[in-house]
């Protein structure tokens, strides 16, 4: 597979091996002079050789490309940090996470109230991605945005700007980030809290991947990530480049990678008839494009043949046209845009399935919390500005201002299309998203499935097998194929897209308000229907240490059988009002109290007793 700046491992000097508090992203740290560094993570078993017998395995095996890691382990790319207490706390009124146009204007609206505000940014530098997709005629160019807001930030005392730093957790009010320094040519990391009463969320919107055979070969790569890779690294790829979109902002980058001398062999565009500025900026430099037409597969060209091979394919088509495939030094594709919700979910927001623009978006409201940007849905750098001064007002309890997100009429600018997905591949894996979970698309849903041994039928839920979590863009595309109900969506994401990584029990290392468990009648939550076989009942169980679990934790027999067809109960939630524990479906029909079983989280399977049966589930 093709790896992103999300599978960065994280590192640790040399000189400091034995030190796990010393670790670093490498995704965050900035090269320096004379840095020494070694990856941290579990390494694969097989050591590779050297010398002759070395040159013979990488003949056999190929080259070692991943440092002898397994990037299919969440733990791999979960920083040490993430369950490490925090060592500096930082009091502040509101803190705002994301550094885009939408957080800028939010710290500067709050800190005219004379707010002490920290901003939170997780590149090294505040703008963010608003330079990507360019300004409508007449609006002050992203470009001078960024550069007007960032230095107004610069003039405000009350206005602690944190780059290079990573919230990665909110508990109650209570920001936990990562961050990134640079003292006297050394870098060092800090765990930290932000202890605000008010909370602006302005983490943006992520860009989805389309799905298609071969959608994570190396070579594909996602149209922000290919400009941000040519922005900060001067980095654009090799040979002549192709590019596929659902949307405008792709030809956007194709003028910019054009003016910068790469050969843009042509667009492909997924909509029927697109009209915009930018295809007019494109035709303009004679960059041809293509309309109706979607990536069906690609096929890596391999080693002695660099590039890739793309078949495309039409359109709304019932059935794949043979076009001849093409064949380009890379691939760039632009999919539709899902708002970044994993921190609006631990602060206990929840979602709804939007079906005309195929995304999941924040619904409801928290109190103190606010939206901000592209995660609350504005498109337009105008709107996101202003939302930012919506969102500051709302926390403080003022009128808020209103907000003008108007688009372009359709005729001039036509509106993104959903995130293209292509027919089911006859070989090859198409993954649902860019990003650390390698969720494969499964095979096309069946209706149901007979247990012959239980005499029923069941549903099985497509995901439940997984034991890492999800992420957002995975549920959108299984919204999209058909595995996952539009109905559930937004219950299913809250449930398992918050932690970035293994199910872990991260309830007994902070003290975390999670969902808590129903309460009799029993009826078995939508998604995890079918997840177990035969009836179930909600149970109270207890760890001899005393721990907690969080929802999604698997439960099982024996310690030596934790595989997914092994489970036979599912931990709901922790039991809540200061009793230790947690609530558990449990599919075991002659289960009693004082009964031995195993949960497994990230340490491995812990022996739980059965406390009670609090309900036997509805019919």
């Amino acid at each position: 597979i093709a790896l992103s700046e999300d599978f960065a491992l994280a590192v640790v000097p040399t000189a400091k091996l034995a030190d796990r508090t010393a670790a670093l992203p490498m995704a965050r740290l900035p090269a320096l002079e004379g840095q020494d560094l070694t990856s941290v993570g579990t390494r694969a078993s097989r050591r590779t050789p050297t010398g002759l017998l070395g040159a013979v395995d990488r003949l056999v095996f190929g080259a070692g490309r991943s440092l002898g890691h397994m990037f299919d382990r969440a733990s791999e790319l979960a920083g040490p940090w993430v369950d490490m207490p925090a060592t500096e706390t930082i009091a502040a009124d509101l803190a705002i996470v994301g550094g885009g146009v939408a957080g800028m204007s939010a710290a500067i609206a709050s800190a005219r109230l004379g707010e002490r505000i920290v901003l939170i940014e997780r590149g090294p530098v505040l703008g963010g991605e608003a330079r990507y997709f360019g300004g409508a005629d007449g609006e002050e160019s992203p470009a001078a945005a960024v550069a007007r807001l960032r230095e107004e930030i610069a003039g405000l005392a009350n206005v602690t700007v944190l780059t290079l730093t990573d919230a990665f957790a909110l508990y109650d009010r209570e920001v936990r980030a990562h961050r990134v320094e640079v003292r006297d040519g050394v870098a060092t990391g800090t765990v930290i809290a932000i202890d605000a009463r008010r909370l602006v969320l302005a983490t943006g919107a992520f860009e989805r991947l389309p799905v298609f055979t071969g959608n994570r070969s190396p070579g594909v790569t996602g149209a922000v990530a290919a400009f941000r890779r040519a922005d900060r690294f001067g980095i654009f790829g090799r040979g002549s480049t192709l590019i596929s979109t659902c949307g405008n902002p792709a030809y956007r980058l194709a003028t910019m990678a054009h003016d910068a001398g790469i050969t843009v062999q042509q667009v492909f565009d997924s909509r029927l008839l697109p009209q915009s500025r930018f295809i007019d900026y494109s035709k303009a430099y004679g960059i041809k494009f293509a309309r109706g037409l979607r990536v069906q597969s690609v096929v890596p060209g391999g080693r002695r043949n660099p590039g890739l091979s793309v078949s495309l394919a039409y359109t709304g088509a019932e059935t794949v046209n043979q076009i001849p495939a093409v064949w380009a030094g890379q691939l760039i594709v632009a999919g539709g845009w899902q708002p970044s919700l994993a921190l609006w979910y631990m602060a206990g927001g929840n979602s709804r399935w939007n079906a005309n623009a195929a995304r999941l978006e924040a619904q409801g409201k928290v109190d103190g919390v606010a939206l901000a940007g592209a995660v609350a849905g504005y498109t337009t750098t105008a709107g996101c500005m202003q939302s930012g001064f919506a969102a500051t007002a709302a926390v403080f309890g003022r009128r808020q201002p209103s907000v003008d997100d108007r688009a372009l009429p359709p005729e001039y600018e036509t509106p993104d299309d959903r995130t293209p997905i292509a027919d089911y591949g006859s070989h090859g894996l198409a993954y649902l998203d860019s990003g650390t979970s390698l969720t494969v698309r499964p095979a096309p849903p069946r209706p149901a499935r007979f247990n012959w041994l239980r005499g029923e039928t069941a549903q099985r839920f497509p995901f439940a097998d997984q034991t890492h979590t999800l992420t957002v863009g995975d549920i959108a595309a299984g919204v999209q194929i058909g595995a996952v109900p539009e109905t559930d969506a937004g219950t299913v994401a809250q449930e398992r897209c918050v932690i970035a990584g293994d199910l872990v029990d991260m309830a007994r290392q902070h003290n975390v308000d999670l969902p808590r468990a129903p309460v009799p009648p029993f009826h078995v939550p939508p998604y995890l229907r079918g997840r177990l076989a035969g009836r179930t009942a909600l149970w109270r169980i207890a760890a001899d240490d005393g721990r907690d679990f969080d929802p999604g934790c698997t439960i099982h027999a024996s310690s030596d059988k934790v595989g997914p067809f092994d489970t036979i109960g599912i931990v709901l939630g922790p039991v809540g009002n200061g009793v230790s524990g947690a609530h558990i479906i449990l599919a075991k029909p002659g289960a009693a109290a004082e009964d031995r079983l195993y949960a497994r989280d990230l340490s491995g399977s812990v022996s739980v007793k059965l406390i009670e049966k609090v309900a036997a589930e509805t019919a």
